[in-house]
């Protein structure tokens, strides 16, 4: 009996080298679906770290379907195999390591830091919603688009609103706006300037001009300084 058991794990053992299950590899080659006319899927080529077996276009597993993050070339990955197969992997899972340490954050805390490099060209982040409305993250601006409507926020610090519809901005304290240069507001419509107390300064001279006619009406009226009127 006894030779028989040893038989049967003789036999399961060495089935079982035959057998994979998961195994660390190392990313070698992206495949990205980077447009509508190309075939591939969200895949890669690992170097299985132990063995030094190259597979190729490996799928990626993913969180959420609509979700796509491949990983960098070098990148240490977890390769499962489905039933066993060495001729059905699957990356399901990325791992940081001595080379490629986590960023810095404290429990409780959501970090992502990109670990991609200046000299690695333009990197974007980008989320769509179903009504059509998009943010894109990338190395020139931030970008936000919902209908007409667009919020463009460029590296240099330039600002650009664009709308097709009304612009409100509401503050329920005090509201400041300050150029260093010129600032410049035109309307083609008419534009309305209504307070408690106006205040208009100008550190030079300052200028009121209508093209048909100017009234200037209040109980009381003070114009000091050397006046000239001349009739135009």
């Amino acid at each position: 009996m006894s030779g028989l058991i040893e038989t049967i794990q003789a036999i399961v053992q060495e089935e079982l080298r035959h057998l994979y299950l998961a195994e660390l590899g190392v990313v070698i080659e992206l495949h990205a679906h980077e447009s509508d006319n190309d075939k591939n899927n969200y895949a890669c080529s690992v170097r299985l770290r132990d063995s030094g077996l190259e597979l190729r276009f490996v799928p990626i597993a993913t969180s959420r379907i609509g979700l796509c993050a491949l990983p960098n070339v070098g990148d240490l990955v977890l390769v499962q195999f489905l039933g066993g197969d060495p001729n059905a992997p699957v990356v399901t899972a990325r791992l940081y390591n001595e080379q490629a340490r986590p960023p810095v954050a404290k429990a409780g805390e959501w970090v992502y830091e990109s670990p991609d490099g200046e000299e690695g060209g333009v990197r974007r982040a980008f989320l769509k919603l179903p009504n059509g409305a998009t943010l894109t993250w990338d190395d020139e601006a931030v970008t936000l688009e919902t209908g007409a409507t667009k919020l463009v926020i460029n590296h240099d610090g330039e600002v650009v609103l664009e709308s097709a519809d009304k612009v409100t901005i509401k503050s329920s304290g005090d509201t400041v706006v300050e150029a260093q240069g010129a600032l410049s507001m035109k309307a083609s419509g008419d534009v309305s300037l209504e307070g408690m107390n106006v205040n208009i300064k100008a550190q030079l001279s300052a200028q009121v001009e209508g093209q048909t006619s100017a009234t200037l009406k209040g109980i009381n009226v003070a114009i000091k300084g050397i006046t000239a009127f001349s009739a135009g």
